[in-house]
């Protein structure tokens, strides 16, 4: 996907989301990073061979496993968009208190 379709896609999740949840659409979008499963793996359960879809780092933004359509699938969105809450949390620090 490319970048202007990839910014069109997360712009339309994130007001979804804020119809949802009330938090606003942010300024700058994560990065999205769309990656091989085992990438995936070696960050969410190093060692095991776990069905992680997609994870929210700080430090990274949002990891997709390369093989979801985003673009064209209901399902691989919804991963998304979930990420993409985990991201608005973060940046309003909904949980930093916890």
């Amino acid at each position: 996907m490319d970048a202007e379709k990839l910014s069109s896609l997360l712009t339309e999740i994130f007001l979804t989301i804020k119809l949802f949840s009330g938090y606003p659409v942010p300024d700058q979008f994560p990065e999205v990073h769309f990656v091989p499963l085992k990438a995936l793996q070696d960050v969410a359960c190093p060692g095991r061979n776990c069905k992680v879809r997609a994870l929210y780092r700080p430090d990274t933004g949002v990891m997709i496993n390369e093989t979801l359509d985003v673009e064209h699938e209901i399902y691989p969105r919804s991963v998304l968009m979930h990420e993409l809450v985990h991201y608005l949390q973060h940046l309003h620090q909904k949980f930093e208190d916890e």
